[in-house]
């Protein structure tokens, strides 16, 4: 039989670039009135898919509360980017590091989010 070992180490950190501004556009907002431009123009933030809530290239964080049954709180914040925010706890983020550079998973180019019924999941890519 073989055994393994699982080695940790600290890992520096990469040198982060900044996350390029990404322009919203027009959304239609609960209660706007669907004027001849907004017909024209205007769409949804999010789309529904097979039971899901999808959203592409989003750029909001903690806007997917997930609540969970535990002692104590059992709160978790997630959003459109991949960063998971517990209440009381910390923030989890991680990256994918190559010749000491690499983007957070929240600053990727491409970021499509899927909320279904309590599980937040997501789908990335990034040129880097």
């Amino acid at each position: 039989m073989a055994s393994a070992l699982l080695a940790v180490a600290p890992v520096p950190t990469p040198a982060l670039r900044a996350a390029p501004p990404v322009p919203e556009p027009a959304w239609r907002e609960p209660g706007q009135v669907f004027t001849a431009d907004y017909l024209a123009s205007g769409r949804l933030r999010y789309a529904a898919e097979g039971g899901e809530i999808i959203g592409r290239n989003r750029t909001a964080f903690n806007n997917r509360p997930l609540y969970g049954i535990s002692e104590g709180r059992a709160v978790v914040l997630t959003g459109d980017r991949p960063l998971v925010r517990q209440l009381g706890r910390g923030t989890f983020t991680a990256g994918i590091v190559r010749e000491g550079r690499g983007p957070w998973w929240h600053e990727y180019a491409e970021v499509e989010a899927r909320y279904r019924g309590g599980r937040m999941s997501w789908r990335m890519s990034d040129p880097s």
